[in-house]
């Protein structure tokens, strides 16, 4: 039997034992094998098995309705809420399937007023038959399931809310509004992200619900309930709760919300504070959010500043100047000359003496921003004695200060010994392929034998003139795989371009090809290339 919702192989396996016995089984025959079953089915923790074991709980013996009713109640456990939406699904889609033992589409609305199992299951079970394609039961299920008040009947009043059905879309909303009291709002917590669905739900129109259930939340009464959702082990539940408490401005709750590892809740709940603190607590969140890791974060901290307190604005900015994410620099830098009539790259010079880690790296970074040519020299000067990141810097910083003349120094920083290096010269050379001479790289081949040097140098090659790369890299090749990666590369890529080679190329490749120890296969598809070009 195949299943959905990556159900293991264990599981599938129990369900089709499961399927044969309760096809063949009699009152005295299969009962205690088929119990066993359902038991392991139980404890394997896999809640997408639970729409193919559902038709056990109405239509079997009562042993084994047991069984089945509490390997549901357990598999429901715990499961994150919009789950339910798929086994909404699943269950109706089972149903679908007349030639199915284990489907539903034969119960009848009748049938649930005979269900003789303990009230702790009924939930469940009355829960998932809502999903049933029938109208009329799931219309009694419903009503069934609106007496109910223990909590694990919420999902699935909140799923039919969005019902095709206008009289059972019309019971669930009742039974949800009824629900609507404090004591009742640990449940909504738990099922926030249900309840906000219903906004993206198209049958009917439920704002009037969902306002109703977020004001519920946000009330003192359900602070509790809220601050129980903020603290939650399901991420999801944790970020429904902290948006609700920035939708209504709940600063205490928002406070909390920057110490969550969820960027957009520490986002969401930093635009609150920054904007509802006094002025006189807003230095120290400013001090704290302005070294937030996350860069959204970081320039709404520079948009309340220059909003909110003007006058500390340009240290502020000065400080800015020297993030490492260049949205950060920028905006920095623009509000800086908007504002005064401050040199950006002068300030940047002045800087370098001071700058360390990180803080240098941006520095460097700046300079190429706003610098001039002639500040080449400078930042070359920070590359033989810096750390990786240093060095990085100072390539990016070159390629913008004066990219043609320092296609030697970018080749050097190719053979780098720090592979991080090596990567950020190769990518700078791929972009701008006017700076890889193909010969000095053939050169660099044959001299490094790192092989972060020489798989980066192989895929610069791949991108320089097209001849003359195939050249060089079967010169330099040390063994008919290495040659094989690139050459494999460079016939794929041979109908990119329809340069034709030139007499004196055509002579060289033949001469490297007939050198080379490249399978005959491969030497005579690339002779037939360069023949046809």
């Amino acid at each position: 039997m195949r299943t959905d919702r990556n159900i293991s192989d264990h599981v599938q396996n129990l369900l089709g034992r499961i399927h044969d016995l309760a096809r063949r089984w009699t009152a005295r025959f299969k009962t205690r094998e088929i119990v066993d079953l359902l038991e392991e089915l139980e404890r394997s923790g896999e809640y997408p098995a639970v729409p193919f074991i559902l038709d056990l709980c109405f239509r079997a013996h009562r042993a084994i309705a047991a069984a089945a009713a509490r390997a549901v109640t357990r598999l429901l456990e715990g499961i994150p809420p919009l789950e339910f939406v798929y086994l909404d699904e699943a269950v109706r889609e089972m149903a679908s399937y007349s030639s199915s033992p284990l489907g539903t589409k034969s119960l009848k609305a009748g049938d649930l007023g005979q269900i003789d199992l303990e009230e702790r299951h009924l939930p469940g079970l009355l829960g998932l038959t809502s999903s049933h394609p029938d109208g009329h039961v799931r219309e009694e299920t419903l009503r069934a399931l609106a007496l109910r008040r223990g909590g694990a009947e919420l999902p699935f009043l909140l799923l039919r809310l969005n019902d095709w059905v206008r009289e059972i879309r019309a019971v669930a909303r009742q039974a949800v509004r009824d629900r609507l009291r404090p004591d009742y709002a640990r449940h909504f917590v738990v099922n926030l992200s249900l309840v906000d669905r219903l906004l993206e739900c198209g049958r009917d129109r439920h704002e009037h619900v969902v306002r109703e259930v977020h004001t519920l939340l946000a009330s003192p009464e359900a602070s509790g309930a809220l601050r129980i959702g903020c603290t939650s082990e399901d991420r999801a539940v944790r970020r429904a709760c902290y948006l609700l408490a920035v939708e209504h401005r709940l600063v205490d709750f928002c406070r909390d919300g920057l110490d969550e590892a969820d960027v957009l809740v520490r986002l969401r709940c930093a635009g609150v504070l920054l904007r509802e603190l006094p002025a006189t607590e807003l230095p120290a969140l400013v001090d704290r959010l302005a070294v937030d890791r996350f860069m959204p974060i970081r320039r709404e901290v520079l948009r309340t500043v220059l909003e909110r307190c003007p006058e500390s604005a340009d240290e502020r900015l000065r400080l800015a100047l020297g993030d490492e994410n260049i949205a950060i620099r920028e905006f920095a830098a623009y509000y800086l000359r908007k504002r005064t009539e401050i040199d950006i790259a002068d300030l940047y010079r002045h800087q370098l003496a001071e700058a360390s880690g990180r803080r240098l790296a941006a520095t460097i970074l700046g300079i190429g921003e706003h610098g001039q040519r002639e500040d080449a020299r400078l930042v070359a000067g920070f590359y033989d004695t810096g750390s990786p990141r240093i060095k990085r810097a100072v390539l990016r910083a070159l390629l913008r200060l004066d990219r043609d003349g320092q296609a030697d120094f970018f080749t050097r920083a190719l053979l780098s010994d720090l592979p991080g290096v090596s990567r950020e010269a190769r990518d700078i050379l791929r972009r701008r392929r006017s700076l890889a001479k193909p010969a000095t790289l053939g050169r660099a081949l044959a001299e490094s034998s790192l092989a972060h040097v020489r798989k980066n140098v192989f895929l610069v090659l791949a991108e320089v003139d097209k001849y003359d790369g195939l050249y060089y890299a079967l010169l330099a090749a040390r063994d008919a795989d290495e040659a094989s990666e690139f050459l494999a590369r460079w016939v794929s890529r041979y109908n990119r371009s329809y340069v034709r080679p030139t007499e004196d190329q055509l002579e060289r490749l033949e001469t490297a090809l007939s050198e080379s120890r490249l399978p005959a296969r491969l030497v005579s598809q690339l002779r037939f290339y360069l023949t046809s070009a």
